[in-house]
């Protein structure tokens, strides 16, 4: 997993000066090599500070560089299992599943194919090693080679403006994306962990189960609705009946 030679850069930008309480006992309890932490007393915005970061773990020598952000929950095994991952797959990039923290919170992984979000349950089973062409960056390490590869500035907040119903809109594209998109771009490969969730702290943490209850109430439009469904939920006989049709049809549900 890691030995003697690791010399891991932990590079976690603040853009206020505190870290989230259940960041911060997350952390203390993950199970991780001794490391180098990577500051970022310069620039100001998300992009200049990981630039910054990235640049002082280069210059420290640092054979990895562990990007994270101050507001998600990590499970002790993260660090371990994306390290498990690089060696497992002889891959240059390994992230943990992470979401939006607006709606509509989906896992940010995008597919090889385009700029398109993948799926989960149409494009991937939770616990699948997952080939991505994009990523964030609030849970993502990455192999020194990478950065000696990979172009400066390495990070960039991106604007472009679209035009929406008629409206000239400014659509921002993160810094984090950025930086992984240009680097499978150059032939490196970024493989993502589903099997658990890095959870992103909002009065909440967004996590799979969060995602999944958002998508049923905003797709129901309506509380009486969603009241109804749970209601219909609670009674064993119509789960029983709607589970028959489900299984003779081969996946419908029209519940």
């Amino acid at each position: 997993m890691w030995d003697d030679s690791v010399k891991l850069g932990w590079a976690m930008p603040c853009s206020w000066p505190y870290v989230n309480y259940h960041t911060h006992t997350s952390v203390l309890a993950m199970d991780r090599p001794n490391f180098i932490l990577l500051e970022a007393n310069r620039g100001g915005d998300i992009a200049e500070k990981r630039e910054n970061q990235v640049d002082e773990g280069m210059r420290l020598g640092c054979t990895h560089i562990l990007l994270m952000d101050a507001d998600m929950i990590y499970p002790p095994q993260t660090i371990p299992d994306l390290f498990q991952i690089l060696e497992d797959h002889n891959v240059d990039m390994a992230g943990g599943l992470c979401y939006r923290g607006y709606e509509p919170y989906d896992p940010l992984i995008w597919g090889m194919g385009g700029e398109s979000l993948l799926k989960p349950f149409e494009d991937y089973k939770f616990g699948d090693i997952v080939r991505a062409a994009a990523t964030g960056a609030a849970c993502l390490l990455i192999k020194r080679e990478v950065f000696e590869k990979v172009e400066r500035p390495w990070f960039r907040i991106q604007s472009e403006e679209k035009t929406v119903d008629g409206k000239i809109v400014v659509i921002r594209r993160g810094e984090d994306t950025y930086f992984t998109r240009r680097a499978t771009t150059a032939g490196f490969k970024l493989l993502i962990n589903t099997a658990y969730d890095i959870g992103h702290m909002r009065e909440f943490a967004v996590d799979r189960h969060f995602w999944i209850t958002f998508g049923i109430l905003n797709s129901l439009g309506s509380w009486d609705l969603a009241f109804k469904l749970f209601r219909k939920l609670q009674n064993k006989e119509w789960k029983d009946k709607e589970l028959a049709v489900n299984n003779s049809e081969g996946g419908r549900n029209d519940a």
